[in-house]
């Protein structure tokens, strides 16, 4: 071998061996920083596109007069959704399908035609899965149910209701969101009680494929709801309504601004 052969030989051994801890250095600080800074975000971005979350609504209590009467109960109902990958219609037909069933009974024809652009807008969002309605009944959900469109689904929820209306409502208070739109209860029963009432909610978390059907050997966590305790009051609603009323004439009569009734139990 010449000198120069040999002196070549030797400046690429030389090279090799600088360059190599180099590439070393740069290859385990790039798996740093996507395995250790970015892994978690990653991991976050996989999970939520191959999981399903399924939220499980508790059942608020219901608040009772002494005689049983329902003061504030929770109606079950009910909010409709579409997953696009799934859909067997084209999109363009679901407004003219489900308008007439999501508009009110007695709604006309300009309400109808509101109703259908605001699904139209809806379903124009170019996410996969897409909120279309809250609120439904269980008429509404059995007759969007009898159109068979697959890529259609529900979700139960739950809405406060007071059947009495007014009554008590300074000592029932009532039921709205806070700042991360959960429902909360403000003031009198609703308000002190919130925690009782309210049980907790669960979840159901679920694996899909790319096409959205469901994997049944894949991971499945389930979170029970618990319902919220009911509350029986000393309240009777008789002598509730009997006293408003004679109140409010005595308002009216007088022309007070305010007044209080005390409501005991004489034999004690």
């Amino acid at each position: 071998m010449s000198t120069n052969s040999k002196n070549l030989t030797q400046y690429r051994l030389r090279l090799i061996i600088l360059i190599s801890p180099l590439l070393s250095l740069i290859l385990i600080s790039r798996l740093f920083y996507w395995q250790i800074i970015r892994g978690p975000r990653l991991s976050s971005k996989a999970n939520r596109q191959h999981q399903v979350v399924t939220n499980l609504s508790a059942k608020r209590g219901d608040i009772l007069d002494r005689n049983g009467t329902l003061l504030a109960g929770t109606q079950n109902l009910f909010h409709l959704y579409a997953y696009k990958p799934l859909l067997d219609q084209p999109v363009s037909n679901l407004p003219e399908l489900l308008s007439p069933i999501l508009a009110s009974p007695d709604a006309s024809s300009s309400a109808l035609t509101e109703t259908k652009n605001y699904l139209e807008d809806r379903l124009s969002l170019s996410s996969s899965w897409i909120s279309l309605k809250h609120f439904l009944t269980h008429n509404q959900k059995t007759a969007i149910e009898n159109l068979n469109i697959k890529g259609l689904g529900f979700e139960s929820e739950f809405v406060r209701y007071y059947p009495e209306a007014s009554l008590s409502a300074h000592v029932l208070g009532f039921v709205g969101s806070d700042i991360a739109g959960q429902e909360q209860g403000y003031f009198g029963l609703e308000g002190y009680f919130d925690r009782q009432l309210k049980g907790r909610s669960g979840k159901v978390v679920t694996e899909k494929d790319a096409f959205g059907n469901p994997i049944l050997i894949g991971k499945f966590d389930l979170l029970k709801n618990i319902e919220g305790r009911s509350l029986k009051t000393s309240l009777d609603r008789k002598i509730q309504f009997l006293v408003e009323s004679l109140l409010k004439e005595g308002l009216q009569k007088y022309q007070a601004a305010a007044g209080n009734v005390i409501i005991m139990e004489s034999k004690t």
